[in-house]
């Protein structure tokens, strides 16, 4: 078996010729332009021949176009060292808007999957990280949870005002590959996302 064919018949509970295989994790130092991350995914995906590739996008793309400020820690293991958020207080959601998926750090992450699809797109299935609303929320304040479990105390509804999140993973996953589109389906119809 290929590692697409290993995948699709695991996944319609058919027989393999051994469990599919894969592993992730971030390469902090290398995920600030999608050249380089995808370079770092794609040498980890070849070396260790996994059979899928779960990219870990830069750990905070999904919130950097709405004025999240993070600087790299400087070190492979570290996480990014988040400075300035636009949330303040529970009034602050309301002014979040939709942001464009083909621009700024989405539009990045877009460049750096096009990229792996034409590194292992047609060997290999690859899947994206898309983080649920309250995931995104938690980075929009700082990677805090106590900002976000304080504003849903205080003023649900503030946090519901925020542009939904589902509809910019919408948008973000028509832009993605081919092999991207279909990984987001399947979450959405065989998983219930």
């Amino acid at each position: 078996m290929n590692k697409k064919e290993r995948i699709d018949a695991a996944l319609q509970g058919e027989r393999v010729d051994r469990v599919p295989a894969s592993m992730w994790g971030h390469d902090f130092e290398r995920e600030w332009d999608a050249q380089s991350l995808a370079e770092a995914m794609v040498e980890n995906f070849a070396r260790f021949d996994w059979d899928f590739m779960k990219v870990n996008p830069r750990a905070s793309y999904h919130v950097e176009g709405w004025g999240v400020q993070v600087r790299p820690s400087g070190e492979k293991y570290k996480a990014p060292i988040f400075g300035d958020t636009p949330i303040k207080s529970s009034s602050d959601w309301k002014r979040l808007r939709p942001l464009e998926p083909d621009q700024g750090a989405l539009g990045e992450q877009l460049q750096a999957l096009q990229l792996i699809n034409h590194s292992v797109g047609y060997d290999a299935y690859f899947v994206q990280t898309v983080f649920c609303p309250l995931g995104v929320a938690k980075y929009l304040v700082g990677n805090r949870s106590e900002p976000v479990l304080q504003t849903i105390r205080e003023d649900r509804a503030a946090m519901h005002a925020a542009p939904g999140n589902h509809r910019n993973i919408c948008k973000l996953c028509n832009c993605l590959p081919g092999s991207g589109r279909q990984w987001h389906l399947l979450c959405n119809e065989r998983l219930g996302f």
